[in-house]
């Protein structure tokens, strides 16, 4: 599985559309690495590609105890127009049945009254899957299993955790018994 790209639209600190090319530069060098300042969006870049995957499953920095709805209305950009709400698009590439085949999840919502409404999309190859949109949740594990996300994306901090003999081990068997599927016993 490699993603390709990532659009973010009025998400936290992203006002506007931002569109990020995360091809890698070459095979020799497939990992991607982002720096900033405190504040300057690295965990909200994080957080947007775990929420496009998972939804309401996704676990978010600053998601906290909130209720899913509340969580997607304190993630629309404060200075955006109520009207335009915010979405998410991340695209990637995997195998399946033994082909390349292109994905591109595209999740938006906006808040309506009180209350908040999301759609997804799903496209394979560039054309719409009601099956896949419909049913993403049960999918999305096909890909990256959600609970050892935590092991494909993480920042500085998931890094020192990992370095520290104490957790490390905790988090690999965490990873291990979901590649094996013992997670689900």
């Amino acid at each position: 599985m490699i993603f390709t790209e990532l659009v973010l639209h009025n998400f936290g600190i992203y006002r506007g559309r931002h569109v990020v090319d995360l091809r890698p530069q070459s095979v020799e060098k497939p990992i991607l690495l982002f720096g900033g300042l405190n504040g300057g969006g690295k965990t909200t870049f994080l957080d947007a590609m775990k929420l496009a995957l998972y939804g309401k499953l996704a676990e978010c920095s600053n998601r906290k105890n909130l209720p899913y709805d509340a969580f997607l209305e304190s993630a629309i950009n404060r200075y955006s127009p109520p009207d335009e709400g915010a979405a998410l698009e991340l695209e990637f590439v995997a195998s399946r049945a033994g082909a390349e085949t292109c994905f591109r999840i595209k999740r938006y919502w906006r808040k309506a009254s009180k209350s908040v409404t999301e759609s997804i999309e799903v496209l394979e190859d560039g054309a719409l899957s009601p099956v896949l949109s419909d049913h993403w949740a049960l999918h999305v594990d096909e890909f990256i299993p959600q609970d050892i996300a935590g092991l494909f994306f993480f920042d500085g901090e998931k890094i020192e955790s990992l370095a520290d003999k104490r957790t490390s081990a905790s988090i690999i068997r965490t990873g291990i018994y979901s590649l094996l599927g013992l997670s689900i016993i």
